[in-house]
Parts: structure tokens; C-alpha cells; sequence
């Protein structure tokens, strides 16, 4: 689960890194490293994937507005309704 946590961050970074700036990007490559360097205890494994949850949901919110905008450009809300 955590390595899959990490990878999906990544790729979300990959793609769309430029939502964040660099404090919020330094702070989430943080929280995956010590999620990687967690993978040893079950308990620090755990917090550490609550951590980096956390600290990836504004990215993940932002990531999701993004998409509705680009979805929703150039249609008419009676379109949508």
C-alpha cells in the first residue's frame, strides 16, 4: 500500500507539480521519504502513510479543480444541468 501511495504521489508530481509551490512540494517529498524509510515498523509505516495522505490533500483537491475547469471549458451550464 505505501509503495502505491508513493508511486500515485509521484506521478501526480510528475504531471502536475506546478500547482504546488515550493514549500508545499518540499514538504510532501519529505513526508515520502520518511514513509520509504518507515517500511520497517508497522506502526511508523502507518502514521507516516497518514502523514503524506495529509499532506497531499490540497494537491489533491487542486488536482481535481484542474480537471473539472479543462472539462468544463467552453460549455454552457445548461449543458451540464
Amino acid at each position: 500500500e505505501a509503495d502505491q501511495l508513493i508511486e500515485a504521489v509521484n506521478a501526480a508530481l510528475r504531471q502536475d507539480s506546478v500547482l504546488l509551490n515550493a514549500a508545499e512540494l518540499a514538504d510532501i517529498e519529505t513526508k515520502m521519504a520518511q514513509l520509504k524509510a518507515a517500511y520497517d515498523d508497522r506502526d511508523a509505516l502507518k502514521h507516516a502513510t497518514e502523514t503524506l495522505n495529509q499532506a497531499t490533500e490540497e494537491f489533491a483537491a487542486r488536482r481535481m479543480n484542474q480537471t473539472m475547469q479543462k472539462a468544463l471549458t467552453g460549455h454552457k451550464l445548461e449543458e451540464i444541468e
